[in-house]
């Protein structure tokens, strides 16, 4: 990309074209600076956010301080502070990660592959998509989410983060799930869709998923399977 706004700003000024072509030329190249701080912004952010997983999952939350992420990051404690803010504003920037599976700002109701279910052919698709998709987010975001709650014994901004991803997060995950597969088919008869909702958020839970992997040793595929079966089962005829 260099090359190409090299040869166009070398072009322009060597016609001898006046300040306008000059000033085109220049925008390519601001263009292009922009572009690249701002890729070397995202390099350091998730650098940061790699290291802190890694010393967070270690060590622990609350041993781990910012001048050792920095440090496991090749980067100045001032960084780490400038682009996250707090220890708090690392957990929860890599919990948004792990959750979405990557750190590009767009909201995870806003995703193609959640998006996507909508789009599924038939109820069963739907629902299967949908347990697939539960199912991976807690494989990328489950030692997060132990993490966050083990420290929110003794944080309070934490307790209060992880109670709002668990509560008014996911339960609005949980509603556009089910009006995405309601789309193909109704609830089963007399289950409104506020208990459908309140039953999908308690099967889809990271405590569900903990006592089934974690403690009984399902695979991931188990876990998804089952959910699929539960979410039929409990909310469809």
């Amino acid at each position: 990309m260099s090359e190409h706004v090299n040869t166009d700003s070398g072009s322009d000024l060597n016609t001898g074209s006046g300040s306008t072509d000059t000033g085109s030329g220049t925008a390519p190249k601001r263009r292009y600076r922009s572009t690249l701080r701002a890729d070397q912004a995202r390099l350091t952010r998730d650098r940061i956010l790699a290291a802190a997983e890694e010393l967070f999952l270690a060590e622990g939350y609350g041993k781990t301080t910012i001048a050792q992420v920095a440090r496991q990051a090749g980067v100045a404690a001032d960084t780490v502070y400038a682009t996250f803010g707090s220890k708090r504003g690392i957990l929860k920037a890599l919990m948004d990660a792990r959750v979405t599976g990557d750190t590009e700002p767009v909201p995870l109701l806003d995703r193609p592959d959640i998006q996507a279910t909508a789009a599924q052919a038939d109820r069963g698709q739907r629902v299967q998509h949908v347990a697939g998709g539960i199912a991976a987010i807690h494989e990328r975001a489950r030692r997060i989410d132990d993490l966050m709650l083990s420290a929110a014994g003794s944080d309070p901004e934490i307790a209060a983060l992880r109670s709002d991803i668990q509560q008014r997060q996911r339960l609005a995950g949980m509603r556009y799930a089910l009006a995405a597969i309601k789309g193909a088919g109704p609830l089963r008869a007399q289950l409104t869709d506020d208990e459908a909702t309140d039953i999908l958020w308690a099967l889809t839970g990271p405590d569900m998923h903990r006592l089934l992997v974690e403690q009984r040793h399902w695979t991931a595929d188990q876990y998804r399977r089952w959910l699929a079966d539960a979410i039929q089962r409990l909310l469809f005829d």
